[in-house]
């Protein structure tokens, strides 16, 4: 059973686009800009603070994707991910999920998978998320940061 453990625009994308001050990296943006910011919840320079969330979250990869995992076996998302971890285990999930990070997290996909954020995210959570992400990018350990992290994934997970 293949299941698309790390598929980084449906799994970090809200969360890691709000990282790393997000609008306070830009300069104040001209009318045009702003009125795009309104419409697609993406304010000048975001996309900067995703990478660098993304970037975080590989340096982190062998505490970031077992708990990755562990959330989506614990809400079944993607529907299946608990029976496939109870068949197969857990590290057979966490091997699998490692090889689609091994991609998925390379720099041209993690700068594809931000520009597509950027232009989705609602404008009313572009601002708690730059804070909530802040706050795990000052975790200086992984498996903190991780953790994190997974609470800023986990209402955008359970409601898939």
């Amino acid at each position: 059973m293949k299941l698309s453990l790390v598929l980084l625009p449906m799994m970090l994308a809200p969360l890691a686009l709000a990282a790393c001050g997000g609008a306070e990296a830009a300069p104040p943006p001209s009318a045009p800009a702003a009125a795009a910011a309104t419409s697609t919840g993406a304010p000048p320079g975001i996309a900067a603070g995703c990478e660098t969330f993304l970037t975080r979250a590989k340096t982190c990869t062998s505490a970031y994707i077992p708990a990755l995992v562990d959330l989506r076996i614990e809400l079944d998302r993607p529907a299946g991910i608990a029976e496939f971890a109870a068949t197969d285990g857990r590290d057979a999930v966490i091997a699998q999920a490692m090889t689609e990070w091994a991609d998925d997290s390379q720099p041209a996909a993690i700068t594809a998978t931000c520009a597509q954020v950027s232009a989705s995210l609602p404008a009313d959570q572009v601002e708690p998320m730059r804070v909530a992400a802040e706050r795990c990018m000052a975790m200086t350990d992984c498996a903190a940061f991780s953790a994190c992290a997974m609470e800023l994934q986990r209402p955008r997970l359970a409601g898939q």
